[in-house]
This record gives C-alpha cells, sequence and structure tokens, in this order.
C-alpha cells in the first residue's frame, strides 16, 4: 500500500483506510483559544442511511473529515447509542472510560497537553502534525462500571480511619456518579499510526531497519525532550503519528488523554509512572520473540523493526540533538 502513496491524500495519509458516516447531534461546540470553531452543532459516527457528512476512520472512537481542503480529527465521536435514550451512556471500554467516547475532562486536557507538546517539539525543530481546535459539549453523562464488591467498599471505608492512607494520596475506590462526555477536533497534517506503516508488506529487510532505526532517533529524542510529561502508563507505537511534507518523513508522538506535568503527579502516581516507564520506552517495541500478550499480537512490529527501533530510541534519548531524514523513497523501498 505504501507504493500507492497519499491515495487518501485530502486526509494525509500513507495508508488507505475505511470511509465512515457521520450526523449532526444536538449540543455545543466550544473554540480552544479563541480559534473560529468549524463544526456549528457536534456530530458523531453513525451506521443510519441517514447521515450529514462522510469521513474516514481512525481507531475505534475517531474520524477524520475534510472540510474546505483542511483535514480535522475528531476523537471521541464514536457513541451514536447515547442519542438514543434520554438515560446515562453504560457503554463502557475498561471501567475509567466510555468505550467510543471520552471524557469532557480528558478531551480538554489532551488539546491543552497536544498544544504545549507540540510547540516544545516544533521549538526543537520537530514537525507537528496536529493543532488544537475545538471541543463537543454533548450534554450526556457516562456513568462507570461499578465492578467493586460491596464488601471491599465496606472494608475501605473502615480503612479511611487511617489517617496515613489520605496523606499518601490513595484512593483505592471512587464514589460511582456520571460523568460529562466530550469529543475533541484538531487541524492534522496527517493521521496515519506507525503500525500501520511496519504492519505493510516488506520488500527490504536492510531498509526496514534503517527506517526502523532513523524513527528510534525520533522517538528517543521526543521523549527526552518531553520527558517534564508524563505521557501516561499504556504509551505504545501506535500513539505515534507518521506524516509527509516535503517529501520528507516525519513522526511525533500524539495521544495525551491521560498527559500531566510529572510535578503534579502524586507520590503514588510517580511510583507508577517510575516503573512503567522505567526503560524510557514505549511498550510494544521492547516485546522480545514471543513475550508479549496475545492480544498485542497482530499490532506486534517484526524482530528487525524492534531491534532497529531500540537502538535509535536509545541513541535518541542519550542525544537528542541527532537526527537523520527519511525521505519518502525510503519509505517505498522498505515496504510494497
Amino acid at each position: 500500500m505504501i507504493s500507492s502513496i497519499l491515495e487518501q491524500a485530502d486526509y494525509g495519509l500513507l495508508v488507505p483506510r475505511k470511509q465512515i458516516r457521520l450526523k449532526r447531534v444536538n449540543g455545543h461546540v466550544k473554540a480552544f483559544d479563541s480559534v473560529t470553531t468549524i463544526f456549528e452543532n457536534p456530530i458523531v459516527l453513525t451506521t443510519s442511511d441517514r447521515y450529514d457528512l462522510v469521513g474516514i476512520a481512525s481507531g475505534h472512537r475517531s474520524a477524520l473529515v475534510n472540510i474546505g481542503g483542511i483535514a480535522y480529527k475528531i476523537k471521541g465521536c464514536a457513541i451514536e447509542k447515547a442519542f438514543t435514550s434520554d438515560g446515562l451512556y453504560r457503554r463502557t471500554r475498561n471501567k475509567e472510560a466510555p468505550k467510543g467516547g471520552v471524557l469532557l475532562a480528558d478531551a480538554e486536557n489532551e488539546l491543552q497537553r497536544t498544544r504545549q507538546i507540540g510547540e516544545l517539539l516544533t521549538q526543537e525543530g520537530f514537525r507537528y502534525p496536529y493543532e488544537p481546535h475545538e471541543s463537543f459539549l454533548y450534554g450526556k453523562q457516562w456513568m462507570p462500571k461499578d465492578e467493586i464488591p460491596q464488601w471491599l467498599r465496606d472494608f475501605y471505608e473502615g480503612m479511611k480511619d487511617f489517617s496515613y492512607i489520605e496523606q499518601l494520596g490513595i484512593t483505592l475506590f471512587d464514589e460511582q456518579r456520571p460523568v460529562e462526555l466530550g469529543a475533541l477536533v484538531m487541524k492534522i497534517k496527517g493521521d496515519t499510526r506507525l503500525p500501520e506503516v511496519y504492519l505493510q508488506q516488506e520488500s527490504s529487510t536492510r531498509a526496514v531497519s534503517d527506517i526502523a532505526y532513523k524513527l528510534g532517533l525520533t522517538a528517543g529524542a521526543q521523549k527526552r525532550i518531553t520527558h517534564e510529561y508524563y505521557w501516561g502508563a499504556d504509551a505504545h507505537l501506535g500513539n505515534y503519528v507518521v506524516f509527509l511534507e516535503e517529501d520528507h518523513v516525519h513522526m511525533a508522538m500524539v495521544d495525551f488523554e491521560e498527559t500531566r506535568p510529572r510535578l503534579e503527579l502524586n507520590m503514588v502516581a510517580r511510583l507508577l509512572q517510575n516503573f512503567w516507564e522505567r526503560k524510557e520506552i514505549p511498550r510494544s517495541v521492547s516485546y522480545a520473540g514471543r513475550n508479549f500478550r496475545k492480544k498485542d499480537e497482530p499490532s506486534v512490529p517484526s524482530s528487525h523493526f524492534r531491534v532497529g527501533f531500540k537502538r535509535g530510541f536509545d541513541e535518541g534519548w542519550k542525544n537528542p540533538e541527532k537526527r537523520e531524514s527519511i525521505h519518502i523513497n525510503d519509505l517505498r523501498e522498505a515496504y510494497c
């Protein structure tokens, strides 16, 4: 697919994706940083024959649309079922996140962190693919699924008498209460995720290893430059966007829904982030052989990609000023 590059050039995609449908719903649109909003109403993904826009898929909860020749990404818009009733939206991806959606507070946090980290990387000479634009206020609420047995909650209530638990910043169980749903909108230069590239059919092992090393240099340098921020415990290779500018391939870290400045983390969170990020490398590339979870198998890169990427990552971390450019022809040589 790489050989037919820019087949979906209106979205800056290097690998084609399927079309999707979207429809307008009630709610409000909130501008970010005083920009002029693009949408008059929020929109959601739909499977109905009645739709208002056609776009391109982006993961399980996002969509890309092109308006006036400019591409935008809408993250958290796969919540059509929230509008089929007046009650709470209860579809759950995990106990902390709505299926297909984003919590409004997380959407606004991601817009803010995208601006901060994008500016930081741009100042260091990197190209950046996302620009925060606006957020959707759907006026709908999500109720987290309570998976904690009542006896365990009762036990914890008794433990709260020990003041040191709260002093350490430990909250074992939050009270279950409805949370506002939202979505975020960003102007984009591209949205191809790194696994979409390295999972293409390889045509040259040497070229793939070389590409992986150069991308690793970029990832390591960006991680070092942004180290004052905690990216998130689940950071992986799918959180990198690969895009094209002036016949050169660029890559940047994205997806800052959980990102916080490290200084804002409490003691327990700092311990956890030190555990998860102790190797300073996204978990996807640290898999060796078959040492990974079965559900991750489809997105794990080839062994020579992992070796090249990790070598580049380590060198980029040690020397963030080391860069090696990637021409589009290099990518075509590596993948069919």
